[in-house]
This record gives structure tokens, C-alpha cells and sequence, in this order.
């Protein structure tokens, strides 16, 4: 498949990704000073919790949707587009910083409830060292009903 077919199958999401060399810089710019905000930010704070997604588990919508466009969740009792997910995750990964995710309890259905451990850079075993340490006080991974 060409690129121009690529674009079409996707409503054009591969030139949605391209930037100019201007534009580039600029970006990694401001992720650079991010970076150095966050090392900041763990000069006195071993690791960040915060969530994994705005909800708990939830059932997939399998429809295709190579641009995340189409498929929505429930927040709050209003549908909300998945790519609103990559929110919770995008600190940890457009700064590089480690992060692992935990559970934590379940919903009143008993579906899953996860909590979000981000570390400082380079310190992936602050991170996994945190969730093992959290899986001993409060319970590790209980499968959830129906599997």
C-alpha cells in the first residue's frame, strides 16, 4: 500500500503525524523542557501516582478505528473518545520516565482499578520496586469475573 492509500485508509492520519524540521525542533524543545521540570519534580518525590485511564475497566469497543476516532467509553455517564486515554498515559511516555501500573481495589462489578507508578528517568526498578512493594500490602492482580 502507497502512502497516499495509507493516508485515505486511515482519513489521513499518517499526514496528521508528519511535522516540519521547524516544527520538530520546536516540539522537542518544549519535551526537553519538560524533562527538566519533571527532574525537578523528583528531586524530592520518589514516584508519582496518578491513574492509568479516566475509568475502570471497561468492555472494548471492537470497531475498526485505525485512528481512534470512532470508539468511545463511558466518563461519567457520557461517551468519550478512546484516544482521551492517552492522556493519563502520554507524562510517562512523551517524557520517557518509567512507569509501571498496579492494582488497587475493584469497582462495585468487580472489575479492575489500576493506579499509575511514574518514576524518575532512568529509574525503572523505583517504579517496579513500588508496585511489589504495594502488591505485598494491599493484594496483587485478582481476575476479574467472567474469565
Amino acid at each position: 500500500m502507497d502512502l497516499a492509500a495509507a493516508e485515505g485508509a486511515a482519513g489521513g492520519f499518517a499526514s496528521d503525524l508528519t511535522v516540519s524540521f521547524r516544527e520538530g525542533h520546536a516540539l522537542d524543545e518544549r519535551r526537553q523542557h519538560s524533562r527538566r521540570r519533571w527532574s525537578e519534580f523528583f528531586r524530592d518525590v520518589d514516584v508519582l501516582l496518578c491513574l492509568v485511564t479516566p475509568t475502570a475497566a471497561f468492555p472494548h469497543d471492537q470497531r475498526p478505528d485505525p485512528t481512534w476516532s470512532v470508539r468511545t467509553l463511558q466518563v461519567d455517564g457520557a461517551d468519550r473518545p478512546y484516544r482521551d486515554m492517552l492522556t493519563w498515559m502520554a507524562p510517562s511516555a512523551v517524557n520517557r520516565l518509567p512507569a509501571a501500573v498496579a492494582p488497587v481495589g475493584t469497582t462495585r462489578d468487580g472489575l479492575p482499578v489500576g493506579i499509575q507508578v511514574i518514576a524518575p528517568y532512568l529509574h525503572d526498578r523505583t517504579s517496579l520496586q513500588f508496585v511489589r512493594c504495594l502488591a505485598e500490602v494491599i493484594g496483587g492482580f485478582r481476575r476479574p469475573p467472567g474469565f
